[in-house]
């Protein structure tokens, strides 16, 4: 009712402006002069009180009623009055307005909020995920990492392990040329002696080319150099037509030693081999270690940036959420109102450009002079 009343005091506002109290100066004589003297002006003042009983007061009309005992010129107020209405009318749409404005404001706050709540649960479980991805990557860059070095130490071992066999080859290898040198000198003496003391020939070779002076073969301890001999294993039978004897057991043991110095070449010749096709495998391995272990670190480091990235985004969300419930707090100071008061404003003001409107109308009817004392009884009572 107190909102009702709003629109009256402006009326009486308008009635009691000092422009307006010009306009009911009649001459020289005061609006309150001739007021108490008019028939006009108390006819009014008897209207607007039974217009003020039919509002039960809610309209303040005796107020206006006692200001129109001040009489005259109601033209202009008139004027004024409508001039009121139009101020509440345009109150009115400015009222609706704002209650459209909360209630899109509010709803799409209300969506906002909700999105952006949405939003920041899911950088969390986007975070918490990219979190499980790079662990499970660190422990494979671990794992990848111990078996590069179990691979690396694998071939240090291979390689000392082939040194090692290297060097037992060529000492075994310079042994026995050694060896078969020494027999070939002590084969050569005997010779000599048989020739010398004129020993039977039965107890030596056949001919002279069995003479170690002039077969005796140039020996390397080098692996890739071969002794130039003259058999072959196929074509080994040993000393045909030896009858025994010293220089042919001595020869026989030479034949022997060379055999073995050919059959340790091939042997170091295909343990090298083995050794270059594990050393490549191995080779192989390290570098699909090393690529896989490239690419896991290169996918957590990616996975690293993107968490932070999500991260980063989460407390901008957290931000954005944050301004939308201030936004929410502003919303519910400026909007209660419509809630509350929307609907009751709407009444009072609507009561207020009713109770205008008639009070026009009958300040109207007495300025052309239609005063009608049973309208009046009847408006008093309603």
């Amino acid at each position: 009712r107190t909102e009702e009343l709003q629109g009256i005091t402006a009326a009486l506002k308008i009635l009691t402006d000092p422009k307006n109290r010009e306009l009911f100066t009649d001459s020289a004589n005061t609006f309150l002069q001739v007021a108490s003297s008019s028939a006009k002006a108390s006819r009014t003042y008897k209207m607007l009180e039974a217009l003020q009983a039919k509002y039960h007061g809610g309209l303040n009309l005796a107020r206006i009623a006692v200001e129109a005992k001040l009489g005259g010129h109601f033209d202009k107020v008139i004027g004024q009055l409508d001039h009121r209405v139009e101020e509440l009318r345009a109150e009115e749409q400015a009222d609706i307005e704002h209650k459209d404005r909360c209630e899109n404001a509010g709803e799409k706050n209300k969506n906002d909020m909700e999105d952006l709540t949405h939003q920041i649960a899911k950088a969390g479980d986007d975070v918490k995920k990219i979190k499980g991805t790079i662990f499970d990557l660190d422990n494979k860059i671990d794992s990848l990492e111990g078996e590069i070095k179990e691979s690396r130490m694998e071939k240090a071992d291979m390689l000392r392990m082939r040194n090692a066999e290297h060097l037992q080859f060529k000492q075994a290898l310079k042994d026995d040329a050694d060896a078969i040198k020494v027999i070939n000198g002590a084969i050569k003496v005997l010779m000599k002696f048989y020739k010398k003391n004129n020993i039977p020939m039965s107890l030596q070779q056949q001919d002279e080319k069995d003479d170690p002076e002039d077969n005796e073969p140039e020996y390397s301890i080098d692996r890739d150099e071969a002794p130039d001999t003259s058999f072959g294993d196929d074509g080994y039978t040993g000393k045909q037509g030896q009858s025994g004897g010293v220089l042919g057991m001595m020869r026989m043991i030479v034949e022997d030693t060379e055999k073995e110095m050919k059959e340790a070449r091939t042997d170091e010749a295909e343990a090298k081999a083995q050794f270059d096709k594990d050393t490549a495998a191995l080779d192989q391995t390290l570098e699909a270690l090393g690529t896989s272990k490239a690419e896991a670190e290169t996918r957590s480091a990616e996975l690293g940036e993107k968490k932070a990235d999500t991260e980063a985004h989460q407390v901008s969300l957290q931000k954005e959420l944050q301004a939308q419930k201030d936004l929410k707090n502003t919303l519910t100071s400026d909007c209660a109102w419509v809630a509350t008061h929307f609907e009751k404003r709407r009444a009072a003001r609507k009561a207020e450009i009713q109770g205008l409107q008639e009070a026009k109308s009958m300040l109207a009817g007495v300025e052309a002079g239609d005063f009608d004392e049973v309208a009046l009884a009847g408006a008093a009572k309603l």
